[in-house]
């Protein structure tokens, strides 16, 4: 059982749009990025190190909206970020390529919803969740030519 307190509802209970007003609502949130690689055991000096990642701040805008047509039918939408990852190292790792690994990853999802309220304490809802993906990777020069199309595999 879940309250609803902004359109933000739909990414976890769609339902509880019917139990809002009327609203549009804008937000930014931020997460902090940071981690450590270890290597070690390895026979090539080179190789063995301990790595930090850059401290990363990455911040990820919300926004959705509800409407009703009346106080038991109410149509939503939601945009959010599902997932959002990012690392980038200032060193290369000589195994892979020779610019600085980096990795980001981004999963946004566009939520169009409808519900409906039936008696005083029900209410059900459909919700369409589009999601977008993106995925970038730097420095792995050395398995591009593994690849069919080389020119796609790092630093783009």
């Amino acid at each position: 059982v879940s309250y609803p307190l902004d359109s933000g509802c739909i990414a976890y209970n769609p339902a509880g749009i019917v139990n809002l007003c009327n609203r549009l609502d804008v937000g930014l949130y931020n997460v902090f990025n940071f981690g450590s690689t270890k290597v070690r055991g390895n026979l090539n000096p080179v190789i063995n190190r301990v790595d930090t990642n850059t401290r990363i701040w990455a911040y990820s805008p919300e926004v959705g909206g509800v409407y009703h047509l009346n106080k038991n039918l109410a149509f939503g939408l939601s945009i959010y970020n599902e997932k959002d990852l990012r690392v980038k190292y200032s060193k290369s790792f000589p195994l892979l390529g020779t610019t600085p690994v980096g990795f980001e990853y981004i999963l946004e999802v566009v939520a169009p919803s409808v519900a409906a309220k039936f008696f005083d304490h029900h209410a059900f809802s459909l919700t369409l969740n589009y999601m977008v993906q993106r995925l970038r990777i730097k420095g792995l020069e050395r398995l591009e030519s593994f690849s069919e199309s080389p020119n796609f595999v790092t630093n783009k």
